[in-house]
């Protein structure tokens, strides 16, 4: 008789208690043995060792006490690059730069005898020599209705107060006139003109200011100077002259006898009738303005408002 006989008898299982091995009874099949967890399955693997431990926590105390990340060294500018006034400038909102800035570097100007043209709006402020001590930049047009219309708007959203009554006080009614944006703004008077050099500064970080006399006439002999010998980088033409002599009076800095003086003529005045120093009170709105900012100082605080002179009696 042929019998057939499992290769391996059942599977022999020690009674935990005891140690005996326990038989699954004969006719029964055999109980499945239960899934090990997985943490007990991969405990071993998940589980890293001391040496595992130790440059876990090493890990960790590096993230914590690490130093702040480094910040480059900002290097000076060397000769050449952007001048450091050019840092406080700003942008309008259409992108353009502002104010477009001419540079006139320190000196002595002399006003020629050949330049008779010149002679009429230099000579009655006694402008023949002037001696500049540092150099400064000069908007090359005036201030333009555009951009005067800007200082307008943001005094407009200034909270009711005597402040905004002040300022707005200052403008009068001779300035918003129906012309070009690009046109110069005209009826303004000179306490107007300062404010917008103050809202400007403060909108830009840079100290403007009107400009004196010797300054005005500093950049015209500059200029004078450039039309026979072409233009010098690109900036100093015979249409800058031109702006400065002729289109609109504009204010200054310098004080005379109960207010400020005027320079240059506007379009209608012919040349044979420019024949004296012009000076108005700061609250009349007759002229036009530029600004001008010192080069060599771009976070200097701006000068304080310089008071008009008192009236010989």
């Amino acid at each position: 008789m042929n019998i057939k006989r499992p290769l391996f008898g059942p599977r022999k299982r020690p009674n935990r208690l005891s140690g005996a091995v326990r038989r699954p009874p004969a006719g029964q099949p055999r109980a499945p043995r239960p899934a090990p967890e997985l943490w007990t399955r991969y405990k071993k693997r998940l589980l890293p060792g001391v040496g595992g431990l130790l440059l876990l926590g090493g890990l960790v105390a590096w993230l914590v006490n690490r130093p702040p990340s480094a910040v480059p060294e900002t290097k000076p500018a060397a000769s050449g690059d952007t001048p450091s006034w050019r840092a406080c400038l700003n942008q309008w909102p259409d992108g353009t730069l502002y104010p477009d800035l001419l540079p006139v570097p320190a000196g002595e100007y002399r006003l020629h005898a050949n330049a008779q043209d010149l002679k009429p709006f230099l000579a009655p402020h006694g402008l023949h020599k002037i001696q500049i001590k540092e150099p400064f930049l000069i908007e090359k047009n005036e201030v333009t209705l555009k951009a005067f219309r800007h200082y307008v708007t943001a005094l407009e959203r200034l909270p009711a107060g005597a402040d905004k009554d002040r300022l707005k006080s200052h403008l009068g009614l001779h300035w918003n006139k129906d012309e070009s944006e690009s046109a110069p703004v005209k009826g303004i008077s000179w306490e107007a003109a300062w404010d917008y050099t103050d809202w400007l500064g403060q909108k830009t970080g840079c100290a403007y200011s009107l400009p004196t006399r010797e300054q005005w006439g500093a950049t015209v002999l500059l200029l004078d100077s450039a039309r026979d010998s072409g233009s010098k980088a690109g900036v100093l033409t015979g249409e800058a002259l031109k702006h400065l002599l002729w289109g609109v009076r504009e204010w200054s800095s310098t004080p005379c006898a109960g207010g400020y003086y005027l320079l240059g003529e506007d379009d209608f005045v012919p040349l044979p009738e420019v024949r004296s120093a012009t000076c108005m009170p700061a609250m009349l709105s007759v002229a036009g303005f530029r600004v001008v900012i010192k080069a060599t100082a771009p976070n200097e605080p701006k000068a304080a408002k310089p008071a008009p002179a008192s009236k010989k009696p």
